[in-house]
């Protein structure tokens, strides 16, 4: 699959996005979500270590970077109740009264490692 490739922006699961939704209700700015893989391609193993590094990254810089070849969120999940929003440009975030928060979560490769996830937060 390519950087970027349809299934990698449809890939959180209507769990994935209802667990979101059900967090993050009420909340009034959209968690922005993005992906490392649109950036750089397939890492496999190396995509939690990626995924944080450009967490870190973002943080260090204060700029949230664009989710790149973005065209649609996935079509079989509803949406309606999940504040998100995919960033297709970059955009400060700036360090301020709030904090800032960040979440990585990477899939392990092959799939048949039963769903086991690595996750680490950021501030």
């Amino acid at each position: 699959m390519p950087p970027g490739s349809r299934l990698s922006l449809q890939a959180v699961s209507k769990e994935e996005a209802e667990a979101l939704g059900a967090v993050f209700a009420g909340r009034e700015q959209k968690l922005a979500i993005g992906s490392v893989k649109t950036n750089i391609g397939h890492l496999e193993s190396a995509a939690g270590v990626a995924g944080l590094i450009k967490v870190v990254l973002a943080l260090q810089n204060q700029h949230i970077p664009a989710h790149l070849h973005f065209r649609e969120m996935n079509p079989h999940i509803d949406w309606g109740g999940v504040p998100v929003e995919i960033p297709v440009a970059g955009r400060a975030w700036r360090r301020g009264e709030r904090r800032r928060v960040a979440g990585v979560c990477c899939y392990p490769v092959p799939l048949r490692s039963h769903g086991r996830r690595a996750s680490a937060l950021a501030r």
